[in-house]
């Protein structure tokens, strides 16, 4: 089964900043320039992106049918006040399991990301540190 590769970034362009541009991903030498290009699709905005923003499709979609991308913020049912962050593994995976019994991503709900909704994650660590 081959999985869709698709990047994301937030544009640094001032009529876009801030926007999210989807595509593929191109690195220049020293990785300080990120650009998003068009995939086949050839839809939506592509252009120069904070590098620090950028983020993989993980091929995998929440119970919503949201395409899950590195850096976005979920929940799981079975655990709803913690929040839980999808970051690659450097040993060559993604890591979003969520308890022994592991992950299913029909079960989740993404509910932001890292880069738009930070707050989400300093309000699940208030609520952690509380217990």
């Amino acid at each position: 089964m081959n999985r869709e590769i698709l990047f994301r970034g937030k544009m640094i362009a001032k009529a876009v900043e801030g926007e999210w541009a989807y595509g593929n991903l191109n690195i220049k030498p020293g990785g300080r320039i990120a650009v998003i290009t068009p995939d086949e699709t050839v839809l939506g905005k592509y252009g120069r992106v904070d590098p620090d923003t950028v983020g993989q499709y993980t091929g995998l979609k929440d119970k919503n049918g949201v395409e899950i991308f590195e850096g976005d913020i979920f929940y799981h049912p079975a655990k709803p006040k913690y929040k839980y962050v999808v970051e690659w593994d450097e040993a060559g995976g993604f890591t979003i399991f969520t308890d022994d019994s592991g992950f299913c991503p029909e079960k989740i709900e993404v509910i932001g990301n890292i880069y738009d909704n930070p707050e989400l994650l300093k309000e699940a660590n208030h609520e952690q540190n509380k217990n």
